[in-house]
């Protein structure tokens, strides 16, 4: 797939940036603004930096690729646990993907709840057909919840 093997990265369709150097200064918003059941690979390319935000990539929301500056430099985080207040393990995922496609491609995913919080998500796919490439998945447990069978 020739979108793993550039460097730099590929054109983008959205860049994000915390500096505000880029379209959107979260890549929240930048997920909002994606076309709904695209056909076609949309990108969104996130410089360096710690993102401090829960991300929710909903199912109308079809072949989305994310890609960051590098594993150790291209971080999502948040917090959300069930010892922290949230009904169901389901529910504390930093980032959920429903929509078909997803790709995610030099960065970190992470959950820094901590044990004494109880379950705690990094990444909940429901989505059929996603991929990781480069990536790192961190937090004290559950890092990964493929719901569904998925």
């Amino acid at each position: 797939m020739a979108i793993l093997d550039s460097n730099p990265p590929p054109a983008a369709d959205a860049v994000v940036a915390a500096d505000g150097s880029g379209d959107y200064t979260t890549i929240a918003a930048a997920v909002a603004a994606a076309p709904s059941k695209s056909t076609k690979r949309y990108v969104i390319y996130i410089k360096k930096g710690t993102y401090n935000e829960l991300i929710t990539i909903g199912q109308n929301t079809w072949n989305l690729t994310l890609i960051g500056d590098g594993m150790d430099v291209t971080i999502i985080t948040g917090n959300q646990s069930v010892g922290g207040g949230v009904s169901s393990t389901s529910k504390t995922g930093t980032v959920t993907v429903d929509g078909i496609g997803f790709v995610a491609i030099d960065l970190t995913i992470e959950n820094t709840a901590g044990a004494e919080n109880e379950q705690a998500v990094a990444l909940l796919s429901n989505s059929d057909a996603s991929a990781l490439y480069r990536c790192g998945i961190r937090v004290y447990q559950d890092t990964l919840y493929a719901k569904s069978n998925r």
